[in-house]
C-alpha cells in the first residue's frame, strides 16, 4: 500500500512539473504586441505564403489570421536571394514596390469565425533569384528547387469595426468600401 501512494504521488509530481513547465513555455512564446509609433499593432503570425509561378513570376498571399482587426497596411521584405523587379498585379488593395520591399495599403478583413480562414489579399509581382539548377544524370538529368523562407511582413496600420464608417440605409459593405451595420 505504501509502495502504491508512493508511486501516486511521484507522478502527480511529475505532471505538476510538467504543467508548469508548459505554462512557462506558453508564457514565453506569448510575444509583446507589435509596436508602430503610439499604437500598438496585434500580433499577426502564419499569415503569408509566397509561390513560384514560373518564368520569374510569383506569387504572395497575405492572410488576416487575426479575430477583431482589419490589415490596413502592410510592408513584405522578400528573403534574401529574391529581387522584385515589379508588381504586376494585386487586387483588393494598392501596392507599390520601395526600396526593394512591397508595401500595400487596403483592408484585409478579420476571420468571420475560430475555424474559418481569414479574408487575404494576392499580389503577383516578376523577381528574380532562387532559380532552378539542372543536374545532370547518367539517364539525362532532373531541375532541383531549393526551398525558401517567405521573408517577413511587418503590419503597419490596422483598424477594428469600431472604426469603420455606418453603412447607408440598404447599403452593403463591400472589400473595396467596407460600413458596418451596426
Amino acid at each position: 500500500m505504501r509502495v502504491q501512494a508512493a508511486r501516486v504521488l511521484a507522478c502527480l509530481a511529475c505532471l505538476a512539473a510538467l504543467c508548469a513547465t508548459g505554462a512557462a513555455n506558453a508564457a514565453r512564446s506569448a510575444g509583446p504586441p507589435i509596436a508602430a509609433g503610439d499604437q500598438a499593432l496585434p500580433k499577426f503570425q502564419n499569415n503569408v505564403t509566397l509561390r513560384w509561378i514560373g518564368a520569374g513570376n510569383w506569387e504572395l498571399y497575405v492572410e488576416n489570421t487575426n479575430e477583431t482587426k482589419f490589415i490596413n497596411a502592410f510592408e513584405w521584405d522578400p528573403p534574401a536571394g529574391l529581387t522584385i523587379r515589379s508588381i504586376t498585379s494585386s487586387p483588393g488593395g494598392r501596392c507599390s514596390l520601395v526600396a526593394g520591399n512591397i508595401r500595400c495599403a487596403g483592408n484585409i478583413a478579420p476571420i468571420p469565425c475560430g475555424t474559418c480562414p481569414g479574408s487575404g489579399m494576392t499580389i503577383d509581382f516578376r523577381g528574380s533569384g532562387f532559380d532552378s539548377k539542372w543536374v545532370p544524370t547518367s539517364y539525362g538529368g532532373y531541375w532541383i528547387a531549393f526551398g525558401w523562407q517567405a521573408g517577413n511582413l511587418s503590419v503597419t496600420s490596422v483598424s477594428s469595426f469600431a472604426d469603420l464608417p455606418r453603412c447607408a440605409k440598404g447599403q452593403v459593405g463591400t472589400a473595396a468600401k467596407p460600413c458596418s451595420k451596426t
